[in-house]
């Protein structure tokens, strides 16, 4: 399967069944290989394809999980609390907070 994705895209399985194929590349990550035929030649020929254009898209582009992981900065820096200067970290939810916590009511 060390086939160039731009040789597959372009082969359709000759001979060996009609069907369409197709191909979505998002930015997000999240690409889709769709393929549609109404005969059982055509779904065979059409699986191997898509096969092919998957293990293709996926050692060119990665996979959602690992272009986010990519992406994802550990090293992202919050600033420090205007309150006491603690430094911020982000919630869960992806909201800033104080680290001390300075704005809980005092024990």
């Amino acid at each position: 399967m060390n086939e160039d994705i731009d040789e597959v895209l372009v082969e359709q399985a000759s001979g060996e069944g009609e069907f369409e194929g197709e191909l979505w590349l998002s930015t997000d990550g999240k690409n889709t290989v769709r393929v549609k035929s109404s005969t059982p030649e055509g779904r065979k020929a059409g699986l191997k394809w898509g096969k092919l254009v998957y293990e293709g898209v996926k050692a060119n582009y990665g996979t959602k999980q690992q272009l986010n992981m990519e992406t994802y900065d550990k090293t992202e820096d919050l600033g420090t609390c205007l309150k006491c200067g603690a430094k911020n970290l982000r919630s869960l939810k992806g909201k800033v907070y104080c680290s001390a916590r300075c704005w809980l009511p005092k024990q």
